[in-house]
């Protein structure tokens, strides 16, 4: 069984978090991981399961994380996309494979 559950943080929650495992030395503020988030590549963030909307500079991002997201591209990331679905005909499933409404995003978009 693999779970899909994703969770939204703001920036301020995530350098919490973070800083509790880091040593004093080496703690992040929420300007320096902010800046961090949007100096790398949205790619790189998403094939981590890790999605940034910036409101712009006056307010704070939201961070969205999916860990189940992040282990499955790992896991496939040789293979090809293919819709799991069993019912899925061959042309229905390009019609839906980019769907943010076909069964809650299941089968988001993941290049």
């Amino acid at each position: 069984h693999v779970t899909t559950s994703n969770q939204w943080s703001l920036l301020s929650a995530i350098v919490k978090k973070v800083n509790k495992k880091l040593r004093d030395e080496e703690k992040v503020t929420t300007k320096a991981l902010g800046k961090y988030l949007k100096n790398v590549p949205k790619k790189i963030l998403r094939f981590n399961g890790i999605w940034v909307h910036d409101f712009g500079p006056k307010y704070m991002p939201i961070v969205v994380t999916n860990p189940a997201y992040r282990r499955a591209r790992q896991e496939n990331k040789e293979q090809k996309q293919v819709c799991t679905c069993r019912k899925a005909s061959r042309d229905s499933t390009k019609s839906f494979y980019g769907s943010m409404d076909y069964n809650a995003g299941r089968h988001a978009n993941t290049n």
